[in-house]
């Protein structure tokens, strides 16, 4: 039996890119081009931890999350991007089943924040 638990937490400076070619911000009235680039203060926090519990039975998660700071936010909390990725796995012999749940909200993009979640069964072949 094997465990292992990370945790990294952090602020920086993030640039992004919004690739835009499908659709159009929310303050534009029309698209001026196919990519936006954001940048401003971040913070960064990562969560790790997985576990063996046999030689063939383990489990790992991970959460990672970004808040990134745009400009005149000061004037308008909203003006800012959030986003979070969960992956929670279990791999028990060659089978393997993985849940993803992504969040993300930037108003610019959508007043409301943006959820995709999947769920994922395969099989794992170690070479």
């Amino acid at each position: 039996e094997t465990q292992q638990f990370n945790i990294t937490y952090g602020v920086g400076y993030s640039f992004q890119s919004i690739i835009k070619n499908k659709f159009r911000l929310n303050n534009e009235q029309t698209p001026s081009s196919d990519a936006e680039f954001i940048d401003g203060p971040t913070a960064v926090f990562n969560f790790n931890f997985s576990k063996s519990f046999t030689e063939n039975i383990s489990f790992k998660s991970s959460f990672n999350s970004l808040l990134l700071i745009k400009k005149n936010f000061f004037d308008n909390t909203k003006n800012s991007r959030f986003s979070s990725l969960l992956i929670v796995g279990l791999n028990v012999g060659i089978i393997s089943l993985q849940y993803n749940n992504r969040f993300v909200y930037d108003i610019e993009i959508s007043n409301k924040g943006r959820f995709e979640q999947s769920l994922v069964a395969g099989f794992t072949i170690s070479l």
